[in-house]
């Protein structure tokens, strides 16, 4: 895959956004955007893959939140609009915001109407680079959403050090709902909303809305779709 070839194109990718609705609802509330190439053979997986072995998925992040905030433009309205931060806060350049508020602006999308969701540090990464990127985040007028978490322990310690704006309750621990683990992160949580991911059935919403989460996503509510 010519990976820099890929990245030196800027018509070579398009976003496809997925709801996430109001679970009382089931009315759209936000979107996530999801990195597509032009090319159907060529996976989002491998894109990825193909970065990271290259040493380039900073400079993908930069082009998949690009991308997104671009094809957002225009229809998006009053709803969120979450990107995901692929590349490591370590990995991440000084300047790796400037870009996405000159695209925010050229397409009419308010920063403050972008989440960037954030994965939860691996075990080993100082969480202080973390804390420095949430701070930037803010600093542009962004959201911030902790996403991965699984662990109520761990959420917890990082809802009380980083503030998040959203916890995403990961697919893992809806698939077992019924389960005490989903009870303790909504607890862990604080003050951060919750989202429930990889909701697809009845059941599942129905556990999700008994528990007590106000927003959800997965394929129950629609899949993801270029707009």
């Amino acid at each position: 895959m010519d990976i820099a070839g890929l990245l030196g194109d800027p018509g070579a990718f398009h976003a496809r956004f997925q709801p996430i609705v109001s679970v009382a609802t089931r009315r759209p509330v936000a979107y996530e955007a999801l990195l597509h190439t032009e090319d159907r053979a060529v996976t989002p997986r491998s894109v990825f893959a193909a970065a990271a072995a290259a040493g380039r998925l900073a400079d993908l992040d930069r082009v998949a939140r690009e991308v997104a905030i671009r094809d957002a433009g225009g229809w998006l309205g009053d709803a969120l609009l979450f990107v995901k931060l692929a590349a490591a806060p370590g990995d991440l350049p000084p300047d790796w915001l400037d870009s996405m508020r000159a695209v925010a602006g050229a397409a009419g999308v308010p920063l403050r109407q972008v989440v960037l969701e954030v994965v939860q540090p691996a075990p080993g990464e100082p969480l202080a680079r973390t804390a420095r990127i949430v701070t930037r985040c803010r600093g542009a007028g962004c959201c911030v959403a902790l996403v991965g978490a699984d662990d109520p322990r761990v959420v917890r310690n990082l809802a009380a050090a980083l503030l998040p704006d959203y916890v995403t309750l990961d697919r893992t621990i809806v698939a077992r709902l019924p389960s005490p683990d989903a009870e303790a992160v909504l607890e862990a949580a604080g003050e951060a909303r919750v989202i429930a991911f990889g909701v697809e059935d009845e059941a599942q919403h129905a556990a999700v809305e008994r528990l007590g989460v106000p927003w959800a996503q997965g394929w129950l509510y629609g899949r993801p779709e270029r707009r």
